[in-house]
C-alpha cells in the first residue's frame, strides 16, 4: 500500500535553470526538490538502484522532471501545486501478499510529512485486513482521503478504480471513519491520495 500526500491542482510551468548531472536517481530527486520547491512523494523501492538522466539548461519544472526520470520506468503524477508523485509506468504483478513498502517524501528541508504518511499508511492498512470484503482480494486502486484535525478519516472517494464496483464500494467504506491516532501535521495539503496494491496472505501450513 502506498500513501501518498498531495492536493488537487497543476504544478506551474515556470522556466528556471537546472544544473543536474547524471547521478543515483533518489540524489537527483532531492537536487530537483530543492531547486524547484516541489515536495516529491515516491516508494523508496521504486528508486533504489536507477540513475537520472542528466539536465541542463531553461526547464519548466515539468519538463525538467520529465527529463529527469526518462528511461527509469516511473512516471510523475501531478496531483498538487507543489506535490508530485513518482509512480512505476506499469505497475507490476503482486508477490501473494498484501504490498506495503516505504514511502519517502522529499521537500524542501523545512516540510516533511514522511512519519505522519507512514501514520496514515498503516492506519488504512489495518483498517483494509480488517474488512472481510476485500482483505483476501487482489486489487489495485487508489482513493482520496480528507482527515479532520483530530486525525480521523472523514471522508473518502473514488480516485482510481479496481474495476470491481463492490472491491470499489468496501474499499470506501473501510477507509472512511478510520482512526490514524493523531492530528495531521500544519500545512498538511489535503484530499491525501492513497494507492493500493492488495493481494491475499500467503497461508502457510504447518510442517
Amino acid at each position: 500500500m502506498t500513501i501518498v500526500m498531495a492536493a488537487s491542482g497543476a504544478v506551474a510551468a515556470q522556466e528556471r535553470r537546472f544544473d543536474l548531472p547524471a547521478q543515483p536517481l533518489e540524489n537527483a530527486l532531492a537536487a530537483y526538490a530543492v531547486a524547484t520547491g516541489i515536495q516529491l512523494i515516491y516508494d523508496t523501492s521504486l528508486v533504489r538502484g536507477r540513475r537520472a538522466s542528466a539536465v541542463h539548461g531553461r526547464f519548466g519544472r515539468h519538463e525538467a522532471l520529465i527529463l529527469l526520470v526518462s528511461g527509469t520506468g516511473l512516471t510523475p503524477g501531478y496531483t498538487g501545486p507543489s506535490s508530485i508523485t513518482l509512480d512505476p509506468a506499469d505497475p507490476p504483478p503482486g508477490n501473494g501478499v498484501t504490498t506495503l513498502r516505504a514511502v519517502n517524501v522529499v521537500a524542501p528541508p523545512t516540510v516533511s510529512f514522511r512519519r505522519y504518511g507512514l501514520a496514515v499508511q498503516n492506519a488504512l492498512r489495518r483498517a483494509i485486513e480488517r474488512d472481510p470484503a476485500i482483505r483476501n482480494e487482489t486489487f489495485q486502486a487508489a482513493v482520496r482521503v480528507w482527515i479532520t484535525p483530530q486525525g480521523d478519516v472523514a471522508r473518502t472517494v473514488l480516485h482510481r478504480s479496481s474495476g470491481r464496483p463492490e472491491i470499489d464500494a468496501a474499499l470506501l467504506s473501510a477507509c472512511t471513519g478510520t482512526v490514524i491516532g493523531e492530528p495531521p501535521p500544519p500545512g498538511l495539503a489535503v484530499p491525501v491520495t492513497v494507492s493500493v496494491q492488495a493481494q491475499p496472505r500467503s497461508v502457510r501450513r504447518p510442517s
